[in-house]
């Protein structure tokens, strides 16, 4: 999730991660959608439909089953977590329309954090993801941007 996330404003099918597996922490594709970001929310739903088509075609109960057993936990808490998904999920979408407003990329972290299913301790690792997001790792530019004491 935190690599997903991390990497996701320099690949953005990375993102496609976030639909195929918690679902919740995809509510940081309201980045795309504030920003006007077309295109990069189109690669990330054509990403995850290619990977899910094969699956669909084949098993389509599965798909079925797996959207009633999500919406049924969504209502209640899971996990360690005392606090319902849904709520929290709100909030990570209020979090992430104001950082792409704002431009603040390491909202995305603590939104894709708040939303997923289960907020416990091991899943607020996602919260590493902040970290290229901030600046400290990979940006969208990279490997291209040079420091200033960089060589030339």
């Amino acid at each position: 999730m935190a690599v997903s996330l991390g990497f996701g404003l320099v690949w953005p099918p990375a993102w496609a991660f976030l639909l195929l597996t918690k679902v919740t922490p995809a509510v940081v594709l309201l980045w795309f959608v504030v920003r006007r970001e077309w295109r990069n929310l189109g690669l990330v739903a054509l990403t995850a439909l290619l990977v899910a088509l094969p699956s669909l075609i084949a098993t389509p109960q599965l798909w079925v089953e797996w959207v009633r057993v999500s919406t049924q936990y969504a209502g209640g808490a899971y996990g360690a977590s005392t606090i319902p998904v849904l709520p929290r999920v709100v909030l990570a979408a209020l979090v992430v329309t104001l950082g792409a407003k704002r431009g603040w990329v390491w909202t995305i972290a603590i939104a894709g954090t708040l939303a997923m299913p289960g907020l416990d301790w091991k899943t607020t690792v996602v919260l590493l993801s902040a970290l290229p997001l901030m600046g400290l790792g990979l940006r969208r530019d990279w490997p291209l941007r040079r420091g200033p004491d960089s060589p030339r």
